[in-house]
């Protein structure tokens, strides 16, 4: 696959970067992870070809792994929980 779509990598790249940075609203997640994969699959299928689009496809990914939305922040309500147990 990577030998005839390397070609179209130097386009398809900063498109799909495009697109996940559009994505930005809470419904997107979906989008966000299919250009994460994207992204994946440029880098591993055509290394060659997305090379000097690395730096920014990295920074990218960077960017988007550091948002999960399926991460819970407990940590306000364990603060919350020990605070009511030695108030009591």
């Amino acid at each position: 696959v990577g030998y005839r779509f390397g070609k179209h990598v130097p386009a398809a790249l900063p498109l799909v970067a495009s697109l996940c940075r559009a994505a930005s609203d809470e419904g997107s997640e979906l989008l966000r992870e299919h250009c994460l994969q994207a992204l994946e699959l440029f880098a591993a299928r055509c290394p060659g070809d997305a090379a000097p689009m690395l730096p920014d496809a990295t920074a990218l990914a960077l960017e988007l792994i550091a948002y999960d939305p399926n991460f819970a922040d407990d940590e306000e309500e364990e603060e919350m929980e020990e605070e009511e147990e030695t108030a009591e």
